[in-house]
């Protein structure tokens, strides 16, 4: 409005596309901000897109620019002596921690001893507390203060982020993947391209991605019985 008034030229940074896999419990949300989106990208001079794929879903006729996600870069050291995995977000259905959990369900059925630790909250996590409910190994700390993002980090020595493979998780870079890799952790996480991609390459030997539960759970436990302390340090930093 003010813009209309006073003439000034609008820059619309887009982060994602509300209106693709909404969430099944926020759905009129995900519609009403979608539809808000389209509304504002009427009256805009210029787009900030978070992707190339948001920016082609779009198509819009004004100047346009693609700046990914980032985060500073950090050294978190990690002194354990056998892995502590973790999840670091919001606990929302496309984010895939359901299928993390039945993976690492399979992995202590099959007698890893390792925990993981899930940080965030969200509609999700009743359903996720019921899914780890047998498991003690899988631990929920709730909400963080972010301003503990990387103390956080340095406790746990790989990050999950095992997207489901939608629409929305192949066009939109998700903060968590690569604020993943610059805290100097390794990520395992879904080969779906919007993590996929936002990893510069040369960071992609700190990944690994994969395609369902099963590989998965094998990745888990082969992690666990190869896990050499100095080696994880080394190769992070």
């Amino acid at each position: 409005i003010l813009s209309i008034k006073f003439k000034f030229k609008i820059v619309f940074d887009v982060r994602s596309i509300w209106n693709i896999n909404p969430d099944q419990k926020q759905k009129f949300i995900h519609y009403f901000f979608g539809l808000v989106d389209e509304v504002l990208l009427l009256l805009v001079n210029g787009c900030v897109y978070l992707s190339d794929s948001i920016k082609e879903y779009y198509k819009l006729n004004v100047s346009n620019i693609v700046l990914t996600n980032s985060s500073n870069r950090f050294f978190c050291d990690y002194n354990k002596s056998k892995p502590s995995f973790a999840y670091i977000g919001s606990l929302l259905e496309n984010e895939g921690i359901d299928d993390t959990i039945k993976a690492f369900n399979k992995y202590v059925f099959d007698g890893g001893s390792c925990n993981l630790h899930i940080y965030g909250s969200g509609y999700f996590s009743n359903v996720l507390k019921e899914l780890a409910s047998k498991n003690p190994r899988i631990i929920f700390h709730g909400k963080f203060d972010p301003k503990y993002k990387t103390k956080i980090y340095s406790r746990h020595s790989h990050i999950i982020n095992f997207r489901k493979n939608t629409d929305l998780s192949n066009k939109v870079f998700p903060i968590k993947s690569i604020e993943a890799v610059l805290h100097s952790k390794f990520l395992i996480a879904s080969s779906v391209k919007g993590i996929f991609n936002s990893i510069p390459i040369d960071l992609h030997d700190n990944c690994v991605f994969l395609s369902n539960i099963e590989e998965l759970s094998y990745k888990l436990t082969h992690i666990e019985n190869n896990f050499d302390l100095n080696k994880y340090n080394h190769n992070a930093f």
